[in-house]
């Protein structure tokens, strides 16, 4: 019987098969894992490229990976961008950092996707460096502002300065079929750094109130489906002797389904080839860059009005038992406060 992934334990269970992956159950911690998968870090790149038949989603649902990457360029021709959309996770993990953190603190944002994080971050005061896979997307990233460099856990990366104060991980812990080897070489090379990380919760409104489960949500996108006391074993089993797992409650512009449907349109509004830093312009008009800057402001609007006009439905969905998409995890370095 295959073991767990997160507390090791041999007690786990068959529970499905998609498109001949074999998910199980753990007994123990809850974990479903995949028995028999096939990772490929190139398979994201080519996500953020376009390749689609590489791509590890199929070509309906790759826009919730590409929609970000064109409001990214949008953000590298604008005049000024705002705080970014962030998730009820994410605004937590940087509550806890504005708290807990020094000013000005070195953060590594591992995974960054397109920036949203690492913006809202630096905004903050915070010295963030976001890492990704893909060097075009970097490029991109860098084009807007935002420094980053290319690296993937667990392989050697380059990290120039002083440590992190911390590491934060968004949405990355459930794309590796084992988190051990990457969470292990992070605790390595980084033994001081405070982790945050956070993964789609098992108590999130589509599956509380809908019962659904998304293409995204399935190999080879999602190896992992985490639950709290997973996290917890598995972040003891790496080193961290204290660990937190928080359940935000929903926001109004977590509604799934309004989310998914506004994140579509993006995609189809901005067609063509994905952007990249090499096909933006490098002295873009005024129009181009009002264009933009109105984009990035919508963008920004947008939620605000989702938080004010679905705050009922988020206050009733919470009612229900239901938690914002994703759940946070803190691991400290050491026992101590």
């Amino acid at each position: 019987m295959p073991r767990c992934v997160a507390c090791g334990s041999q007690e786990t269970e068959p529970v499905e098969t998609w498109q001949g992956y074999r998910l199980r159950r753990c007994r123990v911690c809850g974990l479903t894992f995949t028995e028999n998968p096939r990772y490929r870090v190139n398979d994201y790149q080519a996500l953020y490229r376009g390749e689609e038949e590489a791509a590890p989603l199929p070509e309906a649902w790759q826009f919730v990976y590409q929609a970000p990457v064109r409001a990214l360029a949008n953000e590298a021709l604008a005049w000024w961008v705002p705080t970014p959309w962030l998730s009820a996770a994410e605004r937590a993990a940087l509550a806890w950092l504005r708290k807990h953190a020094p000013p000005g603190s070195r953060l590594l944002d591992i995974g960054c996707g397109a920036g949203r994080f690492l913006r809202a971050a630096r905004k903050a005061g915070f010295d963030a460096v976001g890492m990704e896979v893909d060097p075009s997307l970097v490029a991109l990233l860098r084009r807007a502002g935002l420094p980053a460099f290319v690296g993937a856990l667990p392989d050697a990366w380059t990290w120039q300065g002083p440590p992190p104060w911390a590491v934060t991980l968004f949405e990355v812990l459930e794309h590796f079929p084992d988190p051990a080897p990457p969470i292990a070489a992070l605790r390595e090379r980084f033994p001081q750094a405070v982790v945050l990380a956070s993964v789609p919760s098992p108590f999130r409104p589509e599956r509380v109130l809908w019962n659904e489960r998304y293409p995204y949500d399935y190999p080879p996108n999602h190896y992992l489906r985490w639950t709290p006391e997973a996290l917890r074993r598995f972040f003891r089993r790496m080193g961290y002797p204290r660990v937190e797992v928080l359940l935000p409650p929903p926001l109004g512009s977590e509604h799934t389904r309004i989310q998914l449907a506004l994140m579509r349109w993006f995609a189809r509004l901005q067609s063509g080839p994905l952007p990249s830093a090499e096909r933006l312009p490098q002295h873009p008009g005024v129009g181009l860059r009002a264009w933009a800057t109105v984009s990035a402001l919508a963008t920004k609007g947008m939620e605000v009005a989702l938080n004010f006009v679905l705050a009922p439905w988020a206050w009733w969905a919470a009612r229900q038992g239901a938690s914002a998409l994703s759940m946070l995890t803190i691991a400290y370095p050491s026992p101590g406060p």
